[in-house]
């Protein structure tokens, strides 16, 4: 399966040093375009590696941190 497809059960647990915008999206049951609209604000750093945007874990953990998890 394509790490694009696995879903995040746990960001405290989630293996990957990166999380992909629509993972994030997803686990936090949230649109991939509200997602989308705070990296381009800057309001999420990402790190772009091969083309694509990703999301340092740790970054991803605070930010499920102060939002509800669906």
């Amino acid at each position: 399966m394509s790490a694009s497809l696995v879903p995040i059960d746990d960001l405290n647990t989630w293996p990957e040093a990166y999380v992909r915008p629509s993972q994030l999206a997803r686990y936090l049951g949230l649109s991939p375009r509200t997602v989308a609209y705070w990296i381009e604000k800057g309001a999420l750093p990402t790190k772009k590696i091969g083309g694509l945007r990703l999301i340092p874990t740790r970054i991803a953990r605070a930010y499920a941190a102060n939002i509800p998890v669906a």
